[in-house]
């Protein structure tokens, strides 16, 4: 079993983008800088207004990304998992801690959407992995995301410390290897 986590310049991102919309938000409302001050109160009314509430929502959304966090923490260390089975793709919307076994993969399509990469992943049996979603807006979400893509399932590949090249390679191997197993021969 291969387990994967998120990249790390993704990591040094929350890392270093939480503290920093607590330190300018808090700077901002706290300690407001005489720049700042004169800013306010020489804008017109409705900027004035946005400007004084800058550094509340500043503060709030520093906040809300810290809880975010605390969250989601759990889904980091090993968000794709990768066994004989099949893979788990714990960063995925839907079908987190379900394992998505190799012989229900028909293939994969490579997809660029809004310059990240994507694996779409078409399955024999789609049905059997939404009956194991239990919320309906999640499984609403996974059926309107298949009428647009054609596919239930999207692997951001992008997000992983391996390579979006190794893991493509990967994947068609270990498709290889169970098709094979399935037709009775090595």
């Amino acid at each position: 079993m291969q387990e994967y986590g998120i990249a790390k310049r993704r990591k040094n991102i929350i890392y270093f983008g939480i503290p920093a919309f607590l330190i300018l938000g808090a700077y901002l409302a706290f300690w407001t800088p005489q720049f700042y001050v004169k800013l306010m109160y020489n804008a017109p009314v409705i900027l004035g207004l946005i400007l004084s509430l800058l550094p509340y929502i500043i503060l709030l959304f520093g906040v809300m990304l810290l809880l975010m966090y605390f969250r989601f923490q759990k889904y980091w260390n090993n968000q794709l998992v990768i066994s004989k089975e099949g893979f788990i793709d714990n960063a995925g919307f839907g079908f987190r801690e379900t394992l998505i076994s190799w012989k229900d993969i028909k293939g994969f399509k490579m997809k660029k959407v809004m310059r990240k990469n994507y694996m779409f992943i078409e399955l024999n049996n789609e049905q059997k992995y939404l009956d194991k979603v239990s919320k309906n807006s999640v499984k609403n979400h996974l059926k309107k995301m298949k009428t647009h893509n054609g596919y239930l399932i999207g692997l951001a590949v992008d997000w992983y410390e391996i390579p979006s090249y190794e893991i493509i390679e990967l994947f068609k191997h270990k498709i290889a290897l169970n098709e094979q197993e399935q037709n009775g021969g090595y």
